[in-house]
C-alpha cells in the first residue's frame, strides 16, 4: 500500500525568521517542508533541493542515490533550476 501524503503543522518558538514549520510527506521517504514561503525538499534524511519566495529551484549538485535522483525530478519537475553546492542547501536548515 502506498503511503498517503499527509501534513503536520508545526508552530516555531524562538525563531525570528520564521512563524511556522509545515511540513508535507511526498511520497516514501520523500518530504517536503514549507518555512514561511521557502520551501525545502528532503530526500530520506538529506535536504537535496529548495525554492525561494521568489519562486526560484535550486538543487543540489551532488550525486545521490537513483532514488533520491527520482524525488528531484519528481519535486522540479518542468521549472527551471540553478544547481548549488550541497553545503548551501545544509545552511538553510542549520
Amino acid at each position: 500500500m502506498p503511503a498517503r501524503p499527509y501534513d503536520v503543522y508545526i508552530p516555531s518558538k524562538g525563531i525570528k525568521q520564521m512563524n511556522s514549520l509545515h511540513l508535507t510527506v511526498l511520497g516514501p521517504n520523500m518530504t517536503e517542508v514549507r518555512i514561511g514561503a521557502n520551501y525545502v525538499l528532503f530526500s530520506y534524511q538529506t535536504p537535496v533541493a529548495y525554492s525561494n519566495e521568489a519562486g526560484e529551484v535550486f538543487k543540489t549538485d551532488k550525486k545521490w542515490s537513483n532514488t533520491t535522483g527520482k524525488h528531484l525530478s519528481k519535486w522540479i519537475g518542468s521549472r527551471a533550476f540553478k544547481s548549488v553546492p550541497q553545503g548551501e542547501i545544509d545552511k538553510l536548515i542549520k
